[in-house]
């Protein structure tokens, strides 16, 4: 399974540019698993299979909680992804292994260059606007964002 990372802040536009790729590559056909949950103060999708090029992708917006994410990779794998699309919040897993030495080591197992060794990936990290109050700005970066995704595919 190869694993794309959209790694940024909080608030970075993250889950929008994810729910851009899900529109594009669902056609608007539920996939067999979807699964819509509000964490925080936004509306996360996890789903599994979307097709793109004859891979099955798997999607997951959910990407503030390391445990979240790494169950995620594990799950994902374990039902068959060609590859995962997850959504990595910087700052919220940064501050996660400040405060909680065991959980700093568990992710020492998932840094990228562990993650080479067992998955291949990829991060991308998301682009913010200078001015984040210029929605045309935001808009526009979501957009490459989501097409610099689906090329990564």
């Amino acid at each position: 399974m190869r694993i794309i990372m959209l790694a940024g802040e909080g608030g970075t536009g993250k889950t929008t540019t994810l729910k851009m790729v899900y529109d594009r590559l669902s056609n608007n056909i539920k996939p067999m698993y979807y699964q819509e949950f509000i964490y925080k103060t936004s509306s996360d999708i996890e789903c599994y299979p979307l097709y793109h090029h004859d891979k099955k992708v798997a999607l997951c917006t959910e990407g503030d909680v390391w445990d979240h994410v790494k169950n995620t990779i594990i799950k994902f794998n374990c039902i068959g992804a060609d590859v995962l699309i997850i959504a990595f919040n910087q700052s919220d897993i940064g501050a996660e292994a400040k405060n909680d030495s065991d959980k700093k080591a568990d992710m020492q197992l998932f840094t990228p260059d562990v993650l080479k060794d067992i998955y291949p990936h990829c991060v991308i990290q998301k682009r913010i606007s200078p001015n984040p109050n210029d929605p045309n700005a935001n808009e526009e970066n979501n957009e490459k964002d989501c097409q610099a995704i689906i090329d990564r595919i």
